[in-house]
């Protein structure tokens, strides 16, 4: 009779473990295929096992198509070992998981850009069973981020452009004030002692003052035809 109860309570404790383990199941697939982030599970060879509806619009196939197949064969040719020595690292206990930005190529031959989070699950003596992988299409943000960086660089190009200019137009500025002050200082002092000592200079002197005068007056002149040049 112990014996007879204890093979009922066996049994019992047994169907409940298995009630309990499908119901877990149940509620893990609801939160896998609901999830809104592509979600992979695969054996430790890389091949899919389960492919969450996100993940295949992420793919552009079919579940068909992937289950079955090493998610490495979806991988852009220049980013397929990418993962190689992560997945061993991981295989061997070093990390339990990684995360890392890789390209994939869709069905239609389009490439994305993806961010992924990989963990590698266990049993309980420690042994490996499965990576779940987390697939988030970043291929719009990757896009914008770089637009963003060729704008930046762009802009410094031009900020570092219109201070050389800045520079280089204070540098003519002020060598345009300088041989401007020359001629009009030498047209005033000779003006100033031509009124001065007008009796008293020589006419030949005279002559000579306003022939400097008037040689002033025109390079003044050329002066501010070249300045009104370089405003325009």
């Amino acid at each position: 009779a112990v014996v007879g109860l204890a093979v009922v309570l066996a049994v019992s404790r047994a169907r409940a473990s298995r009630r309990g383990l499908r119901l877990s199941e149940r509620r893990f697939r609801r939160v896998f295929d609901g999830s809104r982030s592509g979600m992979l599970l695969t054996d430790v060879q890389g091949r899919c096992l389960w492919v969450n509806p996100a993940a295949r619009q992420i793919f552009g196939r079919t579940e068909e198509e992937m289950l079955g197949h090493r998610v490495q064969e979806f991988a852009h040719p220049d980013d397929a070992a990418l993962t190689v020595g992560l997945v061993q690292d991981c295989l061997a206990g070093r990390i339990d998981g990684f995360d890392l930005d890789q390209r994939y190529v869709r069905s239609d031959g389009v490439t994305i850009e993806a961010s992924i989070t990989t963990a590698l699950l266990r049993d309980e003596d420690r042994q490996p069973l499965y990576f779940a992988t987390q697939i988030v299409d970043s291929t719009e943000r990757q896009a914008l981020e770089r637009e963003r960086e060729r704008n930046r660089v762009e802009l410094a190009r031009r900020a570092e452009e219109l201070q050389e200019a800045n520079t280089h137009l204070a540098d003519v500025m002020a060598m345009l004030s300088h041989d401007v002050r020359q001629p009009l200082a030498k047209i005033v002092g000779l003006g100033g002692l031509l009124q001065e000592e007008w009796a008293a200079i020589g006419e030949h002197t005279k002559v000579d003052y306003v022939q400097r005068m008037t040689a002033a007056g025109h390079r003044a002149n050329d002066l501010v035809t070249d300045i009104l040049m370089l405003a325009q």
